[in-house]
């Protein structure tokens, strides 16, 4: 990045947020996207608030799987000082209190999906500790 100042940063790549640091990333306004010959890119126009997270959800409340050995998918939703909402699913660590009942998984691209092992409950928790 070129130019920032502390409300405004103008993204091209990815965003990565540094463990320890929290950042509610709004894209407001401005986004477009452009071509010509042999490129493609996008701009938009990232706004960076002061609202801190107050509550994590995880839904859905107390499902039940049929079976052993079936998959069940939770989500983790942040809700922020400012009322604003965010899926945190991937960026939480996710934990299940009795493994021998269920696992859940903490991989890229499956985060948040229990597998049941044997019949009996489970506490399943997300945790914001990690990836942040």
């Amino acid at each position: 990045m070129k130019h920032l100042n502390l409300t405004t940063a103008r993204i091209n790549t990815r965003l990565f947020v540094r463990t320890g640091l929290l950042a509610v990333l709004l894209a407001v306004a401005g986004t477009s996207l452009a071509s010509d010959p042999g490129s493609i890119s996008g701009s938009t126009t990232l706004t960076v608030t002061n609202a801190v997270l107050v509550s994590l959800e995880v839904t859905p409340n107390n499902p039940a799987v049929p079976a052993v050995a079936r998959a069940q998918a939770f989500s983790a939703t942040g809700v922020f000082s400012d009322g604003t909402t965010r899926d945190l699913t991937a960026v939480v660590t996710w934990s299940s209190s009795n493994r021998s009942v269920a696992t859940i998984s903490n991989a890229d691209g499956s985060d948040g999906v229990a597998s049941g092992i044997s019949p009996g409950t489970t506490q399943i928790s997300a945790q914001l500790a990690r990836k942040l």
